[in-house]
């Protein structure tokens, strides 16, 4: 049986997640198709490309059902 500290320590990082993921939707729901579709930072890839990246992990890792 877990330690009830683990379990704590996990509650919080999934209510963590939970909270940055629904903060980052927020930010993403404002852009306008001209602004997916700009060119980002990383050489040769969209705004849309770099976020569909960074959340692809989101439904492949342990958080996925975060």
């Amino acid at each position: 049986m877990p330690e009830p500290r683990v379990t704590e320590t996990r509650k919080a990082l999934e209510q963590a997640i939970h909270v940055e993921r629904s903060a980052l939707a927020q930010d993403l729901a404002a852009l306008d198709e001209a602004q997916w579709a700009r060119a980002s930072l990383c050489e040769r890839w969209t705004v849309e490309e770099v976020v569909a990246h960074l959340t692809a992990g989101a439904s492949t890792g342990w958080g996925a059902g975060c």
